[in-house]
């Protein structure tokens, strides 16, 4: 890089930095004073290291320049000094004596450019370019650190506001769904009381029973708004809680009318898998519902007594596995689930296979069990 290249270099880079010049000879003072004026608008002179350390402390001085043999305070004291103030700050240092203690003072006092005296204005002009595109780049690098503070500090803000008119919007969604699952679990109890004032004129063994089954399962489903309504989670809903409350809601219904009362239920739930999502909590209870109700009918006998077993759990691959059985008569010889013209066995099954995407297995050695995976 030629003299004249330099110069426009430096003349680039060189705005609003300041200089601290300290030098304790008047002649070299002037000539490097002279030179530095040329691209530096704010350069202050100091005659000896402890007039400069002052002057350093009083005031910002992006670039320092200093002799070392000067008196009170020598220039690598007083660059030791600097250090200690500003381990980052730009040293350069000028000196007629090269000997090797001098070197090393300097180098363990981290200075950033050394030059030999009678300082050649080449030397000095690429030392103060080196010097000026330093504090540039950093000056840079602070700037764009700034603005990306000030960038995130702004988004964080815009976030914020956003989430809290998200989380007002979704407490309304909210107050709002718990709204709609408490107006249709009122309707369907309306609805559920209507068919069991309707039920009290049957004499009908057989309507009766088409009456109960229908009243069930809508109970069935207006449990489930009503444990949805009362859930901090609408969108999930506590299921072994649930089916504790429908088993023996169903255990006792049907007993009031069968004569029954001494069937017992033993359940067995997996309370952490059992938080299930709203699509599945609905055909799940319709089936345990229909298979309960099944067995309280059509299991045991006037008066004799038996256990209904429900089992819910999480399998290690992933699916869910119900399972409920009783100990009661079983199924006859020759049963066939597919061929019966029953509206709650082809409930059952469409709800397994389509609504669940499962499947099932009828086991008749002892009692009747249903295994349903899905």
């Amino acid at each position: 890089m030629d003299l004249m290249d330099m110069i426009r270099r430096l003349k680039k880079v060189s705005r609003d930095i300041t200089v601290l010049l300290v030098e304790d000879e008047e002649i070299p003072l002037n000539a490097m004073l002279e030179v530095i004026s040329k691209y530096f608008d704010n350069v202050t002179c100091a005659s000896n290291g402890q007039e400069g350390l002052d002057k350093y402390k009083s005031g910002r001085h992006d670039i320092v320049i200093t002799d070392i043999d000067m008196p009170v305070v020598n220039g690598i004291a007083m660059t030791r000094q600097i250090k200690e103030l500003n381990s980052e700050q730009i040293v350069i240092v000028v000196s007629a004596y090269d000997d090797s203690r001098s070197l090393r003072e300097l180098i363990n006092a981290n200075v950033s450019s050394f030059i030999l005296k009678p300082v050649e204005v080449a030397n000095l002009l690429d030392a103060l370019y080196t010097a000026c595109k330093r504090i540039v780049n950093e000056r840079q690098i602070f700037q764009w650190h700034n603005d990306i503070e000030d960038t995130v500090r702004q988004r964080t803000i815009e976030l914020s506001e956003a989430n809290k008119g998200l989380s007002a919007s979704l407490k309304d969604k909210t107050a709002l769904l718990k709204e709609v699952h408490h107006r249709v679990r009122n309707n369907l109890q309306i609805i559920s009381s209507l068919l069991s004032l309707q039920a009290e004129t049957i004499t009908d063994k057989h309507l009766l029973s088409i009456f109960m089954d229908s009243q069930q399962r809508i109970r069935s489903m207006a449990l489930i708004h009503e444990k949805l309504y009362q859930s901090a989670d609408i969108s999930r809903l506590d299921f072994a809680q649930y089916v504790e409350e429908l088993a023996a809601e169903l255990l006792e219904t049907y007993s009031s009318y069968n004569n029954n009362a001494n069937i017992k239920l033993e359940l067995d739930l997996d309370k952490n898998a059992a938080m299930l999502d709203i699509n599945m909590v609905v055909p799940c209870a319709l089936v345990i519902c229909e298979l309960v109700s099944n067995s309280l009918k059509y299991a045991f006998s006037n008066g004799q007594e038996g256990c209904i077993r429900i089992r819910f759990a999480k399998r290690t691959e992933g699916k869910f596995e119900l399972i409920v059985g009783d100990n009661g008569v079983g199924l006859p010889e020759g049963f066939d689930i597919k061929k019966l013209n029953s509206l709650g066995m082809n409930l059952v099954c469409d709800l397994i296979t389509r609504k669940l995407k499962g499947q099932f297995a009828i086991d008749s050695s002892n009692g009747t069990t249903f295994k349903v995976l899905f």
